[in-house]
């Protein structure tokens, strides 16, 4: 099983899998297949899409 990406890089600044998984959601894209896509799990998807 994969670990959970952190939710931000060593200093502070959000990953490039999370700005992905970001971009795909403020492009209409479910959080199901942002999940397939990106291999986050449901929970950290939650996470980070809120506000």
């Amino acid at each position: 099983m994969p670990s959970t990406p952190p939710h931000n890089g060593p200093k502070g600044e959000w990953t490039p899998t999370r700005v992905k998984i970001l971009t795909l959601l403020g492009m209409g894209v479910s959080q199901a297949e942002a999940s397939c896509q990106t291999g986050v799990p449901h929970p950290t998807l939650n996470l980070w899409s809120k506000p």
